[in-house]
Protein backbone atom coordinates (compact mmCIF):
# COMPACT_ATOMS: atom_id res chain seq x y z
CA UNK A 1 0.00 0.00 0.00
CA UNK A 2 2.78 2.22 0.77
CA UNK A 3 4.60 1.74 -2.11
CA UNK A 4 1.10 2.32 -4.21
CA UNK A 5 0.97 6.00 -2.44
CA UNK A 6 4.47 6.54 -3.38
CA UNK A 7 4.17 5.85 -6.79
CA UNK A 8 0.89 8.00 -7.47
CA UNK A 9 2.55 10.67 -5.28
CA UNK A 10 5.08 11.20 -7.61
CA UNK A 11 5.43 14.13 -9.73
CA UNK A 12 3.49 14.43 -13.21
CA UNK A 13 5.86 15.90 -15.08
CA UNK A 14 9.89 16.03 -14.96
CA UNK A 15 11.92 19.59 -14.91
CA UNK A 16 12.05 20.71 -18.31
CA UNK A 17 15.00 20.83 -19.97
CA UNK A 18 17.38 23.52 -20.90
CA UNK A 19 16.59 24.19 -24.65
CA UNK A 20 19.45 25.45 -27.39
CA UNK A 21 18.58 28.29 -29.02
CA UNK A 22 19.50 28.63 -32.47
CA UNK A 23 22.71 30.38 -31.54
CA UNK A 24 23.61 27.01 -30.03
CA UNK A 25 23.98 28.94 -26.30
CA UNK A 26 21.41 27.06 -23.46
CA UNK A 27 18.50 29.00 -22.93
CA UNK A 28 17.70 29.51 -19.07
CA UNK A 29 15.63 26.61 -17.97
CA UNK A 30 12.12 27.37 -17.57
CA UNK A 31 10.97 27.57 -13.69
CA UNK A 32 8.92 25.00 -12.24
CA UNK A 33 5.37 26.03 -12.51
CA UNK A 34 4.29 26.96 -9.06
CA UNK A 35 2.29 24.18 -7.07
CA UNK A 36 -1.54 24.75 -6.24
CA UNK A 37 -2.23 24.94 -3.07
CA UNK A 38 -5.04 22.09 -3.35
CA UNK A 39 -2.46 19.40 -5.03
CA UNK A 40 -0.63 19.82 -1.80
CA UNK A 41 -3.50 19.33 0.02
CA UNK A 42 -4.43 16.27 -1.33
CA UNK A 43 -0.39 14.60 -1.55
CA UNK A 44 -0.75 15.86 2.13
CA UNK A 45 -3.92 13.85 2.57
CA UNK A 46 -2.95 10.65 0.95
CA UNK A 47 0.40 10.43 3.06
CA UNK A 48 -1.81 10.89 6.36
CA UNK A 49 -3.75 7.95 4.90
CA UNK A 50 -0.58 6.22 4.88
CA UNK A 51 0.52 7.22 8.42
CA UNK A 52 -3.31 6.48 9.62
CA UNK A 53 -3.56 2.74 8.41
CA UNK A 54 0.30 2.67 10.26
CA UNK A 55 -1.29 3.59 13.00
CA UNK A 56 0.66 6.79 13.34
CA UNK A 57 -2.01 8.67 14.69
CA UNK A 58 0.01 12.37 16.02
CA UNK A 59 1.54 11.87 12.26
CA UNK A 60 -1.67 11.84 10.59
CA UNK A 61 -3.23 14.62 12.00
CA UNK A 62 -0.21 16.85 11.74
CA UNK A 63 -0.02 16.02 7.80
CA UNK A 64 -3.96 17.08 7.62
CA UNK A 65 -3.78 20.19 9.74
CA UNK A 66 -1.28 21.01 6.70
CA UNK A 67 -3.84 19.76 4.59
CA UNK A 68 -6.99 21.73 5.48
CA UNK A 69 -4.34 24.55 6.02
CA UNK A 70 -3.59 24.34 2.36
CA UNK A 71 -7.86 23.33 1.19
CA UNK A 72 -10.34 24.36 3.99
CA UNK A 73 -12.90 22.49 1.76
CA UNK A 74 -10.82 19.49 1.59
CA UNK A 75 -13.28 16.60 2.92
CA UNK A 76 -11.74 13.55 2.78
CA UNK A 77 -8.91 15.20 5.06
CA UNK A 78 -11.57 16.61 7.24
CA UNK A 79 -12.70 12.83 7.20
CA UNK A 80 -9.32 11.45 8.33
CA UNK A 81 -8.91 13.99 10.60
CA UNK A 82 -11.97 12.72 12.29
CA UNK A 83 -11.03 8.87 12.56
CA UNK A 84 -7.56 9.61 14.11
CA UNK A 85 -8.61 11.95 16.82
CA UNK A 86 -11.05 8.62 16.96
CA UNK A 87 -8.48 6.80 18.28
CA UNK A 88 -6.85 9.52 20.03
CA UNK A 89 -10.04 9.67 22.56
CA UNK A 90 -10.34 13.21 21.38
CA UNK A 91 -14.46 13.08 20.41
CA UNK A 92 -15.59 16.10 20.57
CA UNK A 93 -12.95 17.08 17.74
CA UNK A 94 -13.52 14.07 15.84
CA UNK A 95 -17.41 15.06 15.87
CA UNK A 96 -16.61 18.74 14.61
CA UNK A 97 -14.25 17.07 11.67
CA UNK A 98 -17.28 14.73 10.25
CA UNK A 99 -19.42 17.38 10.74
CA UNK A 100 -17.13 19.51 8.07
CA UNK A 101 -16.61 16.04 6.20
CA UNK A 102 -20.29 16.07 5.68
CA UNK A 103 -20.51 19.60 3.88
CA UNK A 104 -17.49 19.67 1.83
CA UNK A 105 -17.33 15.94 0.41
CA UNK A 106 -19.39 12.82 -0.80
CA UNK A 107 -17.76 10.19 0.59
CA UNK A 108 -21.03 8.33 1.26
CA UNK A 109 -21.38 6.74 4.85
CA UNK A 110 -17.96 7.24 6.09
CA UNK A 111 -18.70 10.79 7.91
CA UNK A 112 -21.69 9.73 9.34
CA UNK A 113 -20.04 6.65 11.19
CA UNK A 114 -17.55 8.22 11.97
CA UNK A 115 -19.63 10.67 13.64
CA UNK A 116 -21.97 8.26 15.33
CA UNK A 117 -18.80 6.08 16.68
CA UNK A 118 -17.82 9.55 18.26
CA UNK A 119 -21.08 10.84 19.52
CA UNK A 120 -21.52 7.11 21.30
CA UNK A 121 -17.83 7.25 22.89
CA UNK A 122 -19.48 10.79 24.48
CA UNK A 123 -22.71 9.00 25.47
CA UNK A 124 -24.50 10.82 23.22
CA UNK A 125 -26.46 7.71 22.25
CA UNK A 126 -29.61 9.13 20.74
CA UNK A 127 -27.75 11.30 18.41
CA UNK A 128 -25.31 8.04 17.76
CA UNK A 129 -28.68 6.25 16.77
CA UNK A 130 -29.69 8.61 14.69
CA UNK A 131 -26.45 9.14 12.37
CA UNK A 132 -26.46 5.10 12.21
CA UNK A 133 -29.80 5.08 10.82
CA UNK A 134 -29.05 7.31 8.41
CA UNK A 135 -25.84 5.85 7.31
CA UNK A 136 -28.29 2.50 7.02
CA UNK A 137 -30.42 4.54 4.56
CA UNK A 138 -27.57 4.71 2.17
CA UNK A 139 -26.04 1.54 2.47
CA UNK A 140 -27.78 -1.20 4.61
CA UNK A 141 -24.92 -3.35 4.79
CA UNK A 142 -22.69 -0.80 6.18
CA UNK A 143 -20.97 -3.03 9.65
CA UNK A 144 -19.89 -0.20 11.06
CA UNK A 145 -22.53 1.34 11.19
CA UNK A 146 -24.81 -1.41 12.68
CA UNK A 147 -22.08 -1.91 15.24
CA UNK A 148 -22.75 1.84 15.97
CA UNK A 149 -26.20 1.20 16.21
CA UNK A 150 -25.41 -1.60 18.67
CA UNK A 151 -23.19 0.87 20.53
CA UNK A 152 -26.25 3.36 20.91
CA UNK A 153 -28.53 0.41 22.32
CA UNK A 154 -26.57 -0.57 24.53
CA UNK A 155 -25.91 3.03 25.74
CA UNK A 156 -29.56 3.42 25.83
CA UNK A 157 -30.09 -0.21 27.81
CA UNK A 158 -31.56 -1.89 25.11
CA UNK A 159 -29.49 -4.93 25.41
CA UNK A 160 -31.56 -7.66 23.18
CA UNK A 161 -32.06 -5.24 20.29
CA UNK A 162 -28.16 -4.34 20.59
CA UNK A 163 -27.01 -7.47 20.71
CA UNK A 164 -29.70 -8.14 17.42
CA UNK A 165 -27.34 -5.26 15.64
CA UNK A 166 -23.80 -6.49 16.72
CA UNK A 167 -24.79 -9.88 15.26
CA UNK A 168 -25.55 -8.61 12.26
CA UNK A 169 -22.35 -6.18 12.45
CA UNK A 170 -20.01 -9.15 12.48
CA UNK A 171 -22.01 -11.10 10.01
CA UNK A 172 -21.38 -7.98 7.33
CA UNK A 173 -17.46 -8.65 8.49
CA UNK A 174 -15.54 -10.63 10.59
CA UNK A 175 -13.49 -7.72 12.53
CA UNK A 176 -16.96 -7.37 14.80
CA UNK A 177 -16.91 -11.42 15.52
CA UNK A 178 -14.63 -10.50 18.88
CA UNK A 179 -16.83 -8.43 20.59
CA UNK A 180 -19.90 -10.02 19.69
CA UNK A 181 -18.58 -12.98 21.90
CA UNK A 182 -17.55 -10.74 24.47
CA UNK A 183 -21.13 -8.77 24.39
CA UNK A 184 -22.96 -12.60 24.76
CA UNK A 185 -21.07 -13.48 27.65
CA UNK A 186 -20.79 -10.24 29.66
CA UNK A 187 -22.16 -11.39 33.08
CA UNK A 188 -24.83 -7.61 33.47
CA UNK A 189 -25.15 -4.54 31.65
CA UNK A 190 -22.77 -2.45 32.99
CA UNK A 191 -19.98 -5.72 31.47
CA UNK A 192 -22.29 -5.97 28.40
CA UNK A 193 -21.55 -1.51 27.50
CA UNK A 194 -18.11 -1.93 28.48
CA UNK A 195 -17.79 -4.13 25.78
CA UNK A 196 -18.39 -1.35 23.22
CA UNK A 197 -16.87 1.37 25.02
CA UNK A 198 -13.31 0.48 25.33
CA UNK A 199 -10.97 1.97 22.89
CA UNK A 200 -11.44 1.18 19.40
CA UNK A 201 -7.60 -0.16 18.25
CA UNK A 202 -7.37 -3.16 20.53
CA UNK A 203 -7.95 -6.17 17.96
CA UNK A 204 -10.83 -8.44 18.19
CA UNK A 205 -11.21 -11.97 16.76
CA UNK A 206 -10.98 -10.86 13.52
CA UNK A 207 -8.04 -8.65 13.72
CA UNK A 208 -7.47 -4.99 12.95
CA UNK A 209 -9.03 -2.12 14.81
CA UNK A 210 -13.10 -1.84 14.88
CA UNK A 211 -12.36 1.49 12.72
CA UNK A 212 -10.90 -0.73 9.79
CA UNK A 213 -14.07 -0.43 7.49
CA UNK A 214 -14.07 3.23 8.07
CA UNK A 215 -10.17 3.26 6.71
CA UNK A 216 -11.10 0.48 4.21
CA UNK A 217 -13.72 2.83 2.29
CA UNK A 218 -11.05 5.77 2.44
CA UNK A 219 -8.62 3.85 1.21
CA UNK A 220 -10.78 2.97 -1.81
CA UNK A 221 -11.39 6.46 -2.49
CA UNK A 222 -7.43 7.71 -2.43
CA UNK A 223 -7.43 7.50 -6.16
CA UNK A 224 -10.41 9.33 -6.62
CA UNK A 225 -9.26 12.04 -3.93
CA UNK A 226 -6.12 12.51 -6.18
CA UNK A 227 -7.85 12.91 -9.45
CA UNK A 228 -10.27 15.19 -8.10
CA UNK A 229 -7.50 17.32 -6.15
CA UNK A 230 -5.83 17.40 -9.25
CA UNK A 231 -8.56 19.01 -11.11
CA UNK A 232 -9.55 21.36 -8.02
CA UNK A 233 -5.47 22.62 -8.74
CA UNK A 234 -5.75 22.97 -12.68
CA UNK A 235 -7.48 26.06 -12.93
CA UNK A 236 -11.13 24.50 -13.13
CA UNK A 237 -13.71 26.47 -11.31
CA UNK A 238 -15.08 25.08 -7.93
CA UNK A 239 -18.89 24.91 -7.50
CA UNK A 240 -20.16 28.36 -7.32
CA UNK A 241 -21.19 29.66 -3.49
CA UNK A 242 -18.45 27.61 -1.49
CA UNK A 243 -16.01 30.74 -0.92
CA UNK A 244 -16.78 32.34 2.45
CA UNK A 245 -19.55 30.06 3.43
CA UNK A 246 -21.80 27.69 2.89
CA UNK A 247 -24.08 28.27 -0.50
CA UNK A 248 -22.56 31.78 -0.85
CA UNK A 249 -24.57 33.95 1.69
CA UNK A 250 -24.95 31.73 4.57
CA UNK A 251 -22.64 31.22 7.09
CA UNK A 252 -22.69 27.52 9.02
CA UNK A 253 -23.07 27.66 12.72
CA UNK A 254 -22.44 24.43 13.78
CA UNK A 255 -23.91 20.71 11.95
CA UNK A 256 -27.60 18.98 12.97
CA UNK A 257 -28.04 16.06 12.64
CA UNK A 258 -27.64 14.19 8.96
CA UNK A 259 -31.12 13.42 7.44
CA UNK A 260 -32.07 10.97 4.23
CA UNK A 261 -31.70 14.15 1.97
CA UNK A 262 -28.04 15.40 2.83
CA UNK A 263 -26.20 16.93 5.60
CA UNK A 264 -28.20 19.99 7.52
CA UNK A 265 -26.53 22.74 9.16
CA UNK A 266 -27.77 26.05 11.69
CA UNK A 267 -26.29 28.90 9.24
CA UNK A 268 -26.73 32.30 9.39
CA UNK A 269 -28.38 34.45 6.39
CA UNK A 270 -26.08 37.79 6.06
CA UNK A 271 -28.47 39.28 3.75
CA UNK A 272 -31.43 38.54 5.74
CA UNK A 273 -29.95 38.86 8.81
CA UNK A 274 -31.71 35.61 10.56
CA UNK A 275 -30.72 32.42 11.77
CA UNK A 276 -31.83 29.31 8.72
CA UNK A 277 -31.39 25.95 8.76
CA UNK A 278 -29.73 24.72 5.27
CA UNK A 279 -29.71 20.96 3.62
CA UNK A 280 -27.31 19.91 0.81
CA UNK A 281 -28.79 17.79 -1.20
CA UNK A 282 -27.12 14.43 -1.40
CA UNK A 283 -24.72 14.16 -4.40
CA UNK A 284 -25.96 10.95 -5.49
CA UNK A 285 -29.57 12.56 -6.00
CA UNK A 286 -28.08 16.03 -7.23
CA UNK A 287 -25.81 14.53 -9.94
CA UNK A 288 -28.81 11.97 -11.51
CA UNK A 289 -30.37 14.30 -13.89
CA UNK A 290 -33.52 12.21 -13.71
CA UNK A 291 -33.72 12.29 -10.10
CA UNK A 292 -32.43 15.57 -9.40
CA UNK A 293 -35.34 17.18 -11.87
CA UNK A 294 -37.88 14.74 -9.63
CA UNK A 295 -36.77 16.07 -6.71
CA UNK A 296 -36.83 19.62 -7.51
CA UNK A 297 -40.40 19.51 -8.18
CA UNK A 298 -41.59 18.66 -5.39
CA UNK A 299 -39.24 20.96 -3.58
CA UNK A 300 -40.72 23.53 -5.15
CA UNK A 301 -44.38 22.64 -4.68
CA UNK A 302 -43.87 22.45 -1.04
CA UNK A 303 -41.42 26.19 -0.99
CA UNK A 304 -44.76 27.32 -2.38
CA UNK A 305 -46.61 26.41 0.87
CA UNK A 306 -47.95 28.69 4.06
CA UNK A 307 -49.02 27.67 7.59
CA UNK A 308 -48.45 28.09 11.35
CA UNK A 309 -47.46 24.25 11.99
CA UNK A 310 -45.23 24.08 8.78
CA UNK A 311 -41.76 24.98 9.17
CA UNK A 312 -41.24 27.00 6.15
CA UNK A 313 -39.17 26.22 3.49
CA UNK A 314 -37.93 29.38 2.35
CA UNK A 315 -36.12 28.75 -0.93
CA UNK A 316 -34.35 25.96 -3.11
CA UNK A 317 -31.12 27.29 -4.70
CA UNK A 318 -28.78 25.71 -7.08
CA UNK A 319 -25.20 26.28 -7.27
CA UNK A 320 -23.37 24.36 -10.20
CA UNK A 321 -23.71 21.11 -9.20
CA UNK A 322 -25.16 21.36 -6.15
CA UNK A 323 -28.56 21.85 -4.58
CA UNK A 324 -29.61 23.82 -1.36
CA UNK A 325 -32.83 24.01 0.78
CA UNK A 326 -33.10 26.52 2.93
CA UNK A 327 -35.17 25.97 5.63
CA UNK A 328 -36.63 28.46 8.47
CA UNK A 329 -34.99 27.47 11.93
CA UNK A 330 -36.96 26.03 14.23
CA UNK A 331 -35.89 26.08 17.91
CA UNK A 332 -36.03 22.81 20.06
CA UNK A 333 -36.16 19.27 19.57
CA UNK A 334 -38.71 16.45 18.67
CA UNK A 335 -41.27 14.40 20.13
CA UNK A 336 -39.35 11.62 20.29
CA UNK A 337 -36.72 14.01 22.56
CA UNK A 338 -39.70 15.31 24.53
CA UNK A 339 -40.75 11.55 25.04
CA UNK A 340 -37.12 10.31 26.24
CA UNK A 341 -36.65 12.86 28.46
CA UNK A 342 -40.12 13.52 29.88
CA UNK A 343 -41.95 10.43 29.76
CA UNK A 344 -45.06 9.76 27.78
CA UNK A 345 -47.51 12.08 27.30
CA UNK A 346 -50.88 12.78 29.26
CA UNK A 347 -53.98 12.73 27.09
CA UNK A 348 -54.58 16.52 27.07
CA UNK A 349 -50.67 17.55 26.08
CA UNK A 350 -50.95 14.63 23.16
CA UNK A 351 -53.77 16.89 22.46
CA UNK A 352 -52.14 20.24 22.79
CA UNK A 353 -49.43 18.15 20.76
CA UNK A 354 -51.45 16.66 17.84
CA UNK A 355 -53.64 19.60 17.60
CA UNK A 356 -51.11 21.56 15.42
CA UNK A 357 -49.78 18.86 13.83
CA UNK A 358 -52.99 17.57 12.07
CA UNK A 359 -53.56 20.90 11.33
CA UNK A 360 -50.63 21.76 9.42
CA UNK A 361 -50.96 17.88 7.61
CA UNK A 362 -55.30 18.87 6.66
CA UNK A 363 -53.69 22.37 5.23
CA UNK A 364 -50.82 20.75 2.95
CA UNK A 365 -53.30 17.32 2.13
CA UNK A 366 -55.66 19.99 0.85
CA UNK A 367 -53.13 21.53 -1.69
CA UNK A 368 -52.11 17.84 -2.92
CA UNK A 369 -48.97 17.65 -0.49
CA UNK A 370 -48.76 14.43 1.66
CA UNK A 371 -45.89 14.30 4.16
CA UNK A 372 -45.73 10.60 3.05
CA UNK A 373 -42.78 10.35 5.81
CA UNK A 374 -44.43 11.40 9.00
CA UNK A 375 -42.24 9.82 12.20
CA UNK A 376 -41.67 11.46 15.81
CA UNK A 377 -38.60 13.05 14.49
CA UNK A 378 -40.48 15.12 12.03
CA UNK A 379 -42.66 17.05 14.70
CA UNK A 380 -41.17 19.51 16.88
CA UNK A 381 -42.64 20.69 19.61
CA UNK A 382 -41.04 23.68 20.36
CA UNK A 383 -43.29 24.66 23.72
CA UNK A 384 -46.66 22.36 24.31
CA UNK A 385 -49.24 24.15 22.09
CA UNK A 386 -46.52 25.65 19.19
CA UNK A 387 -46.26 22.59 17.16
CA UNK A 388 -44.25 22.73 14.06
CA UNK A 389 -44.18 19.92 11.19
CA UNK A 390 -40.43 19.18 9.02
CA UNK A 391 -39.67 17.58 5.79
CA UNK A 392 -42.82 17.96 4.38
CA UNK A 393 -42.86 15.89 0.77
CA UNK A 394 -39.07 16.41 -0.07
CA UNK A 395 -38.43 13.47 2.88
CA UNK A 396 -39.83 11.18 1.17
CA UNK A 397 -38.68 12.07 -2.49
CA UNK A 398 -35.00 11.49 -1.13
CA UNK A 399 -35.78 8.06 0.40
CA UNK A 400 -37.63 7.07 -3.16
CA UNK A 401 -34.70 8.85 -5.22
CA UNK A 402 -32.03 6.97 -3.43
CA UNK A 403 -33.84 3.15 -3.54
CA UNK A 404 -34.28 3.58 -7.63
CA UNK A 405 -30.49 4.50 -7.85
CA UNK A 406 -29.82 1.77 -5.30
CA UNK A 407 -32.58 -0.92 -6.14
CA UNK A 408 -30.61 -3.85 -5.30
CA UNK A 409 -30.42 -3.17 -1.63
CA UNK A 410 -34.73 -4.05 -1.73
CA UNK A 411 -37.35 -2.50 -0.13
CA UNK A 412 -37.86 -1.71 3.80
CA UNK A 413 -40.80 -0.28 5.39
CA UNK A 414 -39.47 2.10 7.91
CA UNK A 415 -41.40 1.19 11.77
CA UNK A 416 -43.39 4.86 10.93
CA UNK A 417 -45.15 3.94 7.16
CA UNK A 418 -47.67 1.29 6.84
CA UNK A 419 -47.66 -2.00 5.01
CA UNK A 420 -48.90 -0.88 1.95
CA UNK A 421 -45.40 1.16 1.54
CA UNK A 422 -43.49 -1.95 -0.01
CA UNK A 423 -45.38 -2.10 -2.77
CA UNK A 424 -45.13 1.50 -3.96
CA UNK A 425 -48.86 2.54 -2.71
CA UNK A 426 -48.35 6.07 -0.32
CA UNK A 427 -51.18 8.22 -0.08
CA UNK A 428 -52.71 10.74 1.95
CA UNK A 429 -54.38 7.59 3.94
CA UNK A 430 -50.45 6.78 4.58
CA UNK A 431 -49.82 10.00 7.00
CA UNK A 432 -52.84 9.19 9.10
CA UNK A 433 -51.51 5.63 9.55
CA UNK A 434 -48.16 7.70 10.72
CA UNK A 435 -50.36 10.02 12.97
CA UNK A 436 -51.21 6.49 14.59
CA UNK A 437 -47.43 5.79 15.04
CA UNK A 438 -46.56 9.08 16.44
CA UNK A 439 -49.22 9.16 18.96
CA UNK A 440 -48.65 6.15 19.93
CA UNK A 441 -45.29 6.52 20.95
CA UNK A 442 -46.27 9.23 22.91
CA UNK A 443 -49.21 7.97 25.27
CA UNK A 444 -47.22 4.79 25.70
CA UNK A 445 -43.16 5.54 25.51
CA UNK A 446 -42.70 2.79 22.70
CA UNK A 447 -43.60 1.78 18.98
CA UNK A 448 -46.44 -0.19 17.99
CA UNK A 449 -44.69 -2.33 15.99
CA UNK A 450 -40.71 -3.85 17.48
CA UNK A 451 -38.95 -6.26 16.37
CA UNK A 452 -36.77 -7.48 13.30
CA UNK A 453 -37.60 -5.70 10.24
CA UNK A 454 -39.26 -8.97 9.37
CA UNK A 455 -41.48 -9.50 12.57
CA UNK A 456 -42.42 -5.26 12.09
CA UNK A 457 -43.95 -6.29 8.72
CA UNK A 458 -45.49 -9.21 9.37
CA UNK A 459 -47.43 -7.01 12.72
CA UNK A 460 -48.46 -4.31 10.69
CA UNK A 461 -49.70 -6.69 7.84
CA UNK A 462 -52.33 -8.58 10.14
CA UNK A 463 -52.31 -5.37 12.98
CA UNK A 464 -50.97 -7.07 15.53
CA UNK A 465 -49.53 -4.69 18.53
CA UNK A 466 -50.03 -4.01 22.10
CA UNK A 467 -52.73 -2.13 23.25
CA UNK A 468 -51.97 1.16 24.31
CA UNK A 469 -54.48 0.91 27.77
CA UNK A 470 -52.27 -2.00 28.71
CA UNK A 471 -49.02 -0.02 28.58
CA UNK A 472 -50.48 3.36 30.30
CA UNK A 473 -52.28 4.05 32.94
CA UNK A 474 -55.05 7.00 31.84
CA UNK A 475 -55.78 5.33 28.46
CA UNK A 476 -59.62 3.62 28.34
CA UNK A 477 -60.98 1.42 25.23
CA UNK A 478 -61.17 4.47 23.31
CA UNK A 479 -57.89 5.00 22.72
CA UNK A 480 -57.50 1.38 21.92
CA UNK A 481 -60.38 1.90 19.17
CA UNK A 482 -58.80 4.88 18.03
CA UNK A 483 -55.25 3.21 17.30
CA UNK A 484 -57.38 -0.07 15.79
CA UNK A 485 -58.28 2.29 13.06
CA UNK A 486 -55.66 4.94 12.47
CA UNK A 487 -52.91 1.34 11.97
CA UNK A 488 -55.26 -0.72 10.45
CA UNK A 489 -53.54 -2.50 7.53
CA UNK A 490 -56.25 -1.39 4.97
CA UNK A 491 -55.92 2.11 4.22
CA UNK A 492 -59.64 2.29 3.11
CA UNK A 493 -60.64 1.46 6.80
CA UNK A 494 -58.67 4.15 8.42
CA UNK A 495 -59.40 7.57 9.58
CA UNK A 496 -60.40 9.76 6.10
CA UNK A 497 -58.47 12.71 6.84
CA UNK A 498 -55.71 14.52 9.61
CA UNK A 499 -58.85 15.97 10.95
CA UNK A 500 -61.38 13.15 11.33
CA UNK A 501 -57.98 11.30 13.21
CA UNK A 502 -57.59 14.55 15.79
CA UNK A 503 -61.56 14.74 16.32
CA UNK A 504 -61.17 11.05 17.17
CA UNK A 505 -58.89 11.82 19.52
CA UNK A 506 -60.64 14.53 21.39
CA UNK A 507 -64.07 11.80 21.51
CA UNK A 508 -61.23 9.02 23.02
CA UNK A 509 -59.76 11.34 25.71
CA UNK A 510 -63.49 12.45 26.72
CA UNK A 511 -64.03 8.61 27.22
CA UNK A 512 -66.23 7.53 24.50
CA UNK A 513 -65.09 5.50 21.43
CA UNK A 514 -64.38 6.61 18.06
CA UNK A 515 -66.05 5.19 14.91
Amino acid sequence: MRAVLLAVCLPLCLQPRAVLAADGRGEPPRTAPKEVPAVRSTDLTLEAAAALKGRGYDEAVRLLDQAIGLDPENGQAYQLRATARIHQSRFEEAVEDSTKALMYSSVGVAPLNSRALAYNRLGRHEEALLDAAEALMSNPRSALAHYNRAFARAGLGQRKESLTELKRAALLDSIFKGRLAEASAAADDEGFLAVFSRPADPEGAGGGSVLWPLLAVLAVGAGMLLAAGRRRGSGRPRAAGRAGGLCGRYDVVRGLPAGTSGPLFEAFDRELRRRVAVRRLRPEIALDARERARFLAVAREAERLRHPALVELFSVEERGEEVYLVFEYAEGGTLRDLVAQQGRLSLPQAQDVFRGVCEGLQYAHGAGMPHRDLKPTSILPEVLGSIRLVGLGVSREAKDALARLSPAEGPRVPPHLPPECEEGRMGPEADVYSLGVCLYLALTGRPPFEGSPADELLNKRSGTFPKASGLAGGLGAGVDALFGKALDPRPDRRFHSPREFFESLNLAAAGRIPT
